[in-house]
């Protein structure tokens, strides 16, 4: 890859593509809040991530 390939792709890696709504600047918000709770080393975090391993369990079995 020559170095003018190279800029290329880094250039369209960062242009937006399209702006983004606030429902999803909202949701994104939620998610990374979520996922901290549930990766944080804490009881509810600790559950949460227990509750949910045991909800994808039952639906992967519930497929087989």
């Amino acid at each position: 890859m020559s170095p003018a390939d190279r800029a290329a792709a880094l250039s369209d890696v960062r242009r937006r593509t399209e702006a983004r709504s606030r429902f999803d600047e909202k949701t994104t918000v939620f998610i990374v809040l979520a996922l901290g709770i549930v990766l944080a080393p804490t009881e509810v975090g600790q559950g949460i991530a227990h509750y949910l391993g045991q909800l994808v369990g039952g639906v992967s079995q519930a497929n087989q």
